[in-house]
């Protein structure tokens, strides 16, 4: 699992900041503040292990948008995680618009070096070798939980556009971060794994009583399929009205169940549309996740009802903001290393203080 994340002139974040995780992690902090930047890393490394740096280096418009303006401590962006069993770090170096490596490389938890980055090559070339190794042999391997959590991350951010839309007919269908595929993944679900469908019809229905059951039929456009729930009173309703609210909650939990051992899955903002009880409902089913499948989930949120289910867990909190020097960095803190926020817990639970402005006081940098 991993422990913690350390940036430094890596988008947002110019000064060197950790951000240290729990099982669940929460990023609260106003818009801009940073919380984007951090959710986007996981994709960033996976893309470029996965893909091939010149890739992502294309879809993010340019090194000018990966490095953050003005630089900090010179014109290097570095890289760092810490796991359970160990840690990776790399130092990477911009010259003539590219990002190469300076150093860094893969070590044990007691320091012992496992593998290094050779100097001047694309950015987790690395990881990449080891991917491609891994995806060869198809076998596990001791160093696989240093660096597969975020080589194989999940992001998360629903769209209800493509939550609507049919899904495709496709032999291994995948979720998605933006929700497609649902159909297709819950018709695979239904004919080849019954445990997850089982998993899925139980949650839904002691979380959505009106719901009977949700089922993956041919759509009228040749070749795809689509969503349809039917409810209690036998109503059907097919993903193109069944309400927001329902559709999000649905992909959601499908997302949590396929969540495989050691997974990362960040997701941005997964109160959007849903209903306070049921967001609590969902936090629930996180927790059992993570105990069953030792999996990890990194939350963005501006939710009142999601930050109040961890109000006995300050160390989970961690507050974004800008600082107030000329670089604008993103500086970050758990709410647990702010004794003066951390007391008011006692008072007021987080969604309070995040309405009544507690958590946009600043902090030392």
């Amino acid at each position: 699992m991993l422990k913690s994340i350390t940036l430094q002139n890596f988008k947002s974040f110019g000064q060197r900041q950790t951000v240290y995780l729990e099982p669940i992690t929460v990023l609260v902090g106003p818009n801009n503040s940073g919380k984007s930047s951090f959710l986007s890393v996981a994709k960033f490394i996976a893309n470029c292990a996965l893909m091939g740096f010149g890739k992502v280096e294309e879809q993010e418009g340019g090194v000018e948008n990966i490095i953050h303006r003005p630089a900090v401590d010179g014109n290097e962006v570095f890289l760092g995680w810490e796991t359970d069993t160990g840690n990776y770090e790399v130092t990477l170096a911009a010259k003539l618009d590219q990002l190469n490596v300076r150093q860094g490389g893969m070590k044990q938890a007691d320091g012992i070096p496992i593998a290094t980055e050779q100097e001047g090559t694309a950015p987790f070339t690395l990881l990449s070798t080891m991917a491609r190794e891994k995806m060869a042999k198809g076998k596990r391997v001791d160093t696989d939980s240093i660096w597969v959590p975020l080589v194989l991350s999940r992001f998360i951010h629903l769209s209800l556009e493509v939550l609507r839309e049919d899904s495709q007919f496709v032999p291994e269908p995948r979720l998605t971060g933006s929700g497609a595929n649902l159909a297709s993944v819950l018709a695979l679900w239904r004919s080849a794994y019954p445990e997850k469908t089982n998993q899925l019809d139980g949650f839904l229905r002691q979380c959505l009583p009106e719901l009977k059951f949700i089922l993956a039929q041919p759509s009228p456009r040749h070749g795809l399929q689509r969503l349809w729930v039917e409810q209690s009173n036998g109503q059907r309703f097919d993903a193109q009205h069944i309400s927001e609210g329902v559709l999000s909650f649905i992909a959601l939990a499908m997302h949590i169940i396929d969540a495989g051992p050691g997974s990362l899955i960040l997701i941005e903002e997964p109160e959007r549309s849903i209903h306070p009880q049921r967001l609590y409902s969902l936090v629930e089913f996180m927790r059992r996740a993570v105990h069953e499948h030792q999996c990890q989930f990194i939350l963005s949120t501006h939710s009142r009802v999601l930050l109040d289910n961890f109000r006995d867990e300050p160390e989970a909190i961690v507050l974004f903001r800008r600082s107030d020097t000329p670089d604008q960095s993103t500086l970050v803190r758990r709410l647990a290393d702010l004794p003066e926020l951390a007391e008011n817990l006692s008072r007021s639970p987080p969604g309070e203080m995040l309405e009544t402005g507690f958590f946009t006081r600043p902090f030392e940098s």
